[in-house]
């Protein structure tokens, strides 16, 4: 039994270390985003809470794959045919 125990807590531990590694090696910085959402949520004025949310949209556009771009070729595609 507590074998099998030991077994579950290296299974459990193992991907939150990997996540963890990967996470620090990808350049995104989560806790800095969920403090600008956090700030931006809290903000009582607008000009914070618009700083804090391009903060956020800058970051994700930086990260995020160009899916939107694809998506004008292919309409654009459709169009000529």
């Amino acid at each position: 039994m507590p074998l099998i125990l030991i077994t579950q807590a290296v299974l459990s531990y193992v991907p939150c270390q990997v996540w963890r590694f990967l996470n620090r090696r990808s350049g995104i910085h989560l806790s800095a985003l969920m403090d600008a959402a956090h700030v931006s949520s809290e903000a009582s004025y607008l000009e914070i809470r618009e700083k804090a949310i391009r903060y956020i949209t800058n970051q994700m556009d930086r990260y995020s794959p160009p899916v939107c771009n694809t998506v004008h070729v292919i309409a654009w595609n459709e169009n000529d045919l």
